[in-house]
């Protein structure tokens, strides 16, 4: 392989972690949400 192809192949691969740890972040952050909600909804019970 090239280096450009190695270059490239890297590239594609920082590019997938990044887009799976921003999904991984924002459904953390939905969960968290969730419980937040619920356990208001407990309170006010």
């Amino acid at each position: 392989m090239s280096q450009q192809q190695l270059d490239t192949q890297r590239a594609e691969v920082i590019d997938r972690n990044r887009t799976q740890r921003l999904a991984t972040q924002a459904e953390a952050q939905r969960l968290a949400d969730a419980r937040r909600a619920a356990q208001a909804a407990r309170q006010a019970a």
